[in-house]
């Protein structure tokens, strides 16, 4: 496994390039986690067979990924190897704003009321916008003067406005009250399971994949 890693973002947005090459029967990419900022995953080679919120997803070129904040992910990559982009963008940081109809928007994503589509189809128009748009703005990124950041700054919200135009609607209410119960019951069966052992916040947040912030 490779990462093609920068220290040097200056934008609230990052774009890794990743090559996996099986070796030893070990397909995995990246274990189950969740996290606050939004993650994107671009296939460029190979496949990618994702996990995201229970779903399974077959990732194939040209198709997208998206792991919303706080949805559970895991990824296992093909015995060919597989080459894709990860983007990862805190929501709170790359649309700022305190007066603007992105403020609610933003929120609910963070909430869980509202989400972008999980799978983006090659053959949609919209995916294959996207596409190109994510391709220079790995481009753009490079760039470092003014006029570099500027450019990246308006892919970043071109990508945001066709994400938010094609792909943004509001969470199942049904959905969310299952996955709310669904936290209680696991909660109780780890409780159950492990009473008599030494058990901290710490260690519930471990085996329910979330940061404590998100858990308390």
């Amino acid at each position: 496994f490779q990462k093609d890693y920068r220290p040097d973002y200056t934008l609230p947005i990052a774009i890794d390039f990743y090559t996996h090459r099986n070796e030893q029967g070990q397909a995995n990419c990246f274990s189950s986690h969740n996290h606050e900022i939004l993650e994107i995953l671009l296939v460029q080679k190979g496949t990618l067979c994702v996990t995201i919120d229970g779903y399974n997803y077959t990732i194939q070129p040209g198709d997208i990924a998206i792991a919303n904040p706080f949805e559970i992910h895991q990824g296992e990559c093909d015995c060919n190897g597989t080459e894709y982009l990860g983007i990862t963008t805190n929501l709170k940081k790359i649309l700022p704003y305190s007066q603007t109809s992105l403020t609610p928007a933003i929120s609910d994503l963070l909430s869980g009321k509202s989400r972008f589509d999980t799978f983006l189809h090659r053959d949609q128009e919209s995916t294959q916008q996207l596409f190109q748009a994510f391709v220079r703005l790995q481009n753009a990124l490079q760039d470092k003067s003014p006029q570099g950041e500027c450019i990246s700054a308006s892919i970043v919200f071109e990508i945001f406005s066709v994400l938010f135009r094609e792909h943004y609607h509001e969470t199942n209410l049904s959905l969310r009250g299952a996955q709310d119960l669904a936290f209680s019951r696991n909660v109780s069966q780890y409780l159950y399971e492990n009473y008599t052992k030494d058990i901290s916040t710490r260690t519930i947040c471990d085996y329910l994949y979330m940061e404590m912030p998100q858990f308390c």
